[in-house]
């Protein structure tokens, strides 16, 4: 077994922890908007999701309702396309940095014997934080996406005069109190970005240093 060098057991528990963080944002929503009518105390939650959307109904009477909605209900191409973009390219990086853990242990166990696959591994974390990066800032264009939508003459009536205006905030509408803005989901994929970042500073620094 080949012997394993303090930079490279950072970037591998780095990229672990960064796939793990993949995992979760792309299974939680990664936008939302959320109507409360507090004068007859009922919340209204849109979970926006690359493939669906959750709609829950909250009442002070009744238990949380949810309903599962199809993104073709309300046609909206363009913004569906900013989720499927920025979900394509967290599980890029999921599989990069998945990739980068199997042969970096194959590698150290001695099965691929390689000399250059912990080469190959460090420039596959580059390749991780790049996809990574793309699926953060791909959703920076909802706003955008969600007033072609309607310029196209579809209606996606949650939105209007909200998401469709600025990509976060609070203001009231018809007097309904709605926030929306980033989920749960993109903000785990922003961690896991900054993860990444370490892990391809330790990248750097073990070129530099003697190689292990």
């Amino acid at each position: 077994m080949a012997e394993i060098g303090k930079l490279k057991i950072a970037t591998l528990v780095l990229v672990f922890i960064s796939i793990c963080l993949l995992v979760a944002g792309m299974a939680t929503r990664w936008y939302y908007i959320n109507y409360a009518d507090t004068v007859n105390g009922i919340t209204y939650d849109i979970s926006m999701y690359s493939p669906k959307i959750v709609s829950t109904i909250e009442t002070l009477t009744t238990s949380s309702t949810s309903d599962n909605m199809d993104w073709g209900d309300f046609d909206l191409k363009n913004t569906r396309n900013i989720f499927n973009t920025g979900l394509a390219f967290s599980a890029f990086a999921f599989m990069i940095g998945f990739f980068i853990i199997i042969i970096t242990i194959l590698n150290q166990i001695g099965i691929l014997r390689n000399e250059k696959i912990w080469t190959i591994a460090r420039f596959m974390v580059i390749g991780m934080l790049i996809c990574t990066f793309i699926s953060v800032c791909v959703m920076a264009g909802t706003t955008k996406a969600f007033e072609k939508d309607e310029d196209n003459g579809t209606k996606f009536i949650y939105c209007v005069k909200t998401c469709d205006s600025k990509w976060r905030g609070t203001v009231s509408v018809g007097g309904l109190i709605v926030k929306f803005g980033p989920g749960t989901g993109w903000i785990l994929v922003i961690i896991s970005l900054f993860v990444e970042i370490t892990a391809t500073i330790c990248v750097v620094l073990s070129f530099i240093s003697r190689p292990e």
